[in-house]
């Protein structure tokens, strides 16, 4: 009787035990990554501010170099990081966590494919030194997860953002065009100096309108071109200088196999500006004209009429875009329209 109930003292020993040690082990994995006691797991950057560069490379030749210089982050040292993509990256960096540890018959699959689509991410304090680097794999069936392994490590994770939906290899998986800041115009009113646009199709509204020691003066852009001798409205003038306070573009379209030949063609408009600090930057306008159309029509119909919903543009420094008509439309003035007397119809592509 002694020896039962001795074996049975034992026995509950050894269930709690193992039950003690197994909530441990919960506790520990779960909370190792914060604490950095796994380094196999640590792929977390608590401190988001330590971080001053990220570099990320995919199989297929894409290289992103995405550095903080005088607080704006840069995109292989050319252009500037759109803020909401930045935002985006810089939040998975710092909140990734552990979801689960893959089972053992999916490693292999797993293994193999971070081998062979592996997106690699390096991320750099602000003093240049390495703190993370990790692979990004696929994701799951469910698209709640994605295959991590730590550089230097076996053991690959299912890692997420514990309270969002949606995976991660989206987030890292990027070319240059989908991360450049894409605001062609972010200008304040008492920043610019000088703003012309050029119509070359329609020379009479062109114009020039320079700040001169505090007064705005208005001319044609073109010597030929009668002036109109009034005052220039400065409200028009605030009106016309405040549109250019936001305008971004669509897409950046570099690799757009249209390009050469759109841009051997006549511009619709070339924006041309000044500021105050001596920045200039400009902007091409070409219409893409598309054909309303009855139902019915075929979009070969001569007699449909003509419309332009979206422009390709080409800025100052060479890069290629696709722009909506609607976020242009707000500063293609003509050159009458700053006069109280005057105002004819918007200029628009023919």
């Amino acid at each position: 009787m002694v020896i039962i109930n001795m074996n049975r003292k034992l026995i509950i020993a050894t269930v709690l035990f193992v039950l003690i040690g197994s909530i441990a082990a919960w506790l520990i994995f779960f909370n190792g990554n914060k604490k950095g006691k796994f380094p196999d797991r640590d792929f977390a950057v608590e401190n988001i501010d330590d971080v001053g560069k990220i570099f990320i490379a995919n199989r297929s030749g894409d290289v992103l170099n995405l550095e903080k210089i005088d607080g704006q982050w840069m995109v292989n040292e050319k252009y500037p990081a759109g803020e909401s993509a930045m935002n985006v990256m810089l939040t998975a960096i710092q909140s990734i966590s552990v979801k689960y540890i893959p089972p053992k018959a999916a490693l292999e699959r797993i293994v193999n494919d971070l081998a062979a689509n592996g997106i690699k991410v390096e991320i750099y304090n602000t003093g240049g030194e390495i703190m993370k680097t990790y692979y990004v794999g696929g994701n799951i069936s469910d698209d709640t997860g994605t295959a991590f392994i730590m550089d230097g490590y076996d053991q690959p994770y299912i890692m997420h953002i514990p309270g969002t939906v949606g995976a991660l290899r989206s987030t890292f998986n990027l070319k240059e065009k989908d991360i450049i800041d894409r605001w062609l115009f972010k200008e304040k009113f008492e920043d610019v100096e000088f703003v012309s646009i050029e119509y070359p199709g329609q020379k009479s509204n062109s114009f020039k309108l320079e700040n001169k020691n505090g007064t705005w003066e208005l001319n044609p852009f073109y010597e030929l071109t009668p002036k109109i001798n009034q005052a220039v409205q400065i409200s028009a003038v605030e009106a016309f200088i405040t549109g250019f306070e936001r305008i971004g573009a669509e897409a950046i379209i570099n690799d757009s196999p249209e390009k050469d030949s759109v841009l051997s063609l006549i511009p619709f408009a070339i924006i041309s500006m000044r500021k105050t600090n001596g920045e200039e930057k400009s902007f091409k306008l070409f219409p893409i004209y598309d054909q309303v159309v009855e139902e019915g029509e075929k979009f070969d119909n001569p007699q449909a009429e003509l419309f332009v919903e979206r422009y390709f543009g080409q800025s100052h420094t060479g890069d290629f875009y696709l722009v909506q008509h609607m976020n242009f439309q707000k500063v293609l003035w003509g050159y009458s329209f700053f006069f109280p007397d005057n105002n004819p119809a918007q200029p628009v592509p023919n």
